[in-house]
């Protein structure tokens, strides 16, 4: 088997996971954790699946891989095989979640529970890694500090970078209707789709529509959809947030990575594994040279996640401490509904599939950015080949070394 057909089936096999850590429930459980004082965990529910028709077909991919590997070169095995692990571990952390949540709400003690916590909690330290105490300490103990911890790019670095990506999306930008008070999600859908059709110099299925479920945006790499929130935690799509956060963040930056590769080369448009931090932070450096200044970013993801996972505060505890640094952070004894909305999202997100076990996929919001700079810093001065190995090298980090001995054998 190809290198390509490898890839490909093991891409059948993989799964988005937010869309299925995400609880069916998430508005009507928020409104009724923020009006109870009683409540420990939101009551979130959840869809139910199986997965074991994929799991078995990846047992079927790796025995091929040992009887075929011969014909690869050493870098496509490699990828292979970590692309191999990271969806059977995806998997198999779904199903466990899913058993734990059915015998936990069933009654089951916590000595009978504690196997399938432990396994979710290494699933969680072997997919996103764990907030480092330090740093986590850190920006807990100084809740005014801009940044207190990190890389720190230069204005000049900042301005040239947006200078570079302004010039490349000119024509999306002058799109947004800036005398609009606010977008719809459907409007929201209809811009982006217009741009993917019309300003991307390619052909892509990708697309944009309206999810009644999520309350954030999204960009299924599965089904190749830029999920639009109809209800968004963070508040109205603003001309503003449409700049930076739609189109900036959400288009330019996950969707178009992933579809300009996609036309080239399918099989290395996917996400490779590994890839989340280099991403998040492309397109948290977007943000920020679109807004033309620095504060470092996800600071408040890369709190909640500590609380959970390095204090072990249970999801009532995390929101009530982390609405205290809120406070002190924003300078305001009290926070508007909307604030709490965005906390109770952002501690949902630490304890994301279970409510009870902490999962730290977001504190690549800190790190990424920190990671994207300093690798932009490296390069500002040759335009072509940032833009090239940033935004037209697919869903890879061009930083880590099996991506870049697969990238080079494509000549990227």
């Amino acid at each position: 088997m190809k290198f390509d057909n490898f890839m490909m089936e093991v891409h059948a096999c993989d799964v988005d996971l937010v869309r299925y850590m995400t609880p069916n429930n998430f508005a009507t459980a928020e409104r009724e954790f923020l009006t109870s004082q009683r409540s420990i965990m939101p009551n979130f529910t959840y869809d139910h699946y199986d997965f074991n028709g994929q799991l078995a077909k990846l047992s079927e991919i790796d025995h091929q891989l040992d009887d075929e590997q011969s014909g690869l070169h050493p870098a496509q095995v490699q990828i292979i095989s970590e692309y191999l692990a990271e969806v059977k571990l995806k998997l198999e952390n779904l199903m466990t979640m899913q058993r734990y949540r059915e015998e936990r709400d069933s009654g089951a003690s916590q000595a009978s529970l504690a196997p399938l916590r432990k396994s979710i909690e290494d699933a969680n330290v072997r997919l996103n890694g764990l907030p480092e105490p330090d740093v986590y300490r850190c920006l807990l103990e100084n809740p005014t500090a801009k940044n207190t911890v990190g890389f720190v790019p230069e204005p000049e670095l900042i301005q040239k970078f947006r200078e570079i990506f302004e010039n490349k999306w000119a024509k999306s930008f002058t799109r947004i209707d800036k005398a609009k008070y606010k977008y719809s999600a459907q409007e929201v859908c209809d811009l982006v789709n217009t741009i993917i059709r019309e300003d991307f110099e390619f052909k892509t299925d990708f697309y944009a529509e309206v999810d009644e479920k999520k309350t954030g945006m999204n960009v299924d790499q599965i089904d190749h959809i830029l999920n639009v929130p109809l209800y968004r935690s963070n508040g109205d799509f603003t001309p503003e947030t449409v700049r930076r956060i739609v189109l900036g963040h959400e288009t330019f930056g996950h969707l178009y990575r992933a579809a300009f590769m996609q036309s080239k080369y399918p099989e290395i448009g996917i996400p490779l594994p590994g890839y989340i931090t280099f991403e998040e932070g492309v397109t948290k450096c977007i943000e920020q040279a679109l807004s033309g200044k620095f504060e470092a970013p996800g600071v408040e993801s890369y709190v909640i996640c500590g609380l959970a996972a390095c204090d072990k505060l249970n999801f009532k505890e995390a929101f009530d401490r982390y609405c205290e640094y809120a406070r002190i952070r924003r300078a305001s004894p009290a926070l508007s509904e909307k604030d709490l909305r965005i906390i109770f999202a952002r501690t949902a997100r630490a304890f994301r599939g279970t409510g009870d076990i902490p999962w730290s996929n977001s504190i690549v919001y800190f790190t990424g950015p920190d990671k994207v700079w300093q690798f932009i810093d490296r390069n500002i001065d040759n335009p072509e080949l940032l833009w090239r190995k940033m935004f037209e090298s697919g869903k890879t980090d061009p930083t880590r070394a099996s991506h870049k001995q697969l990238l080079n054998l494509y000549g990227e």
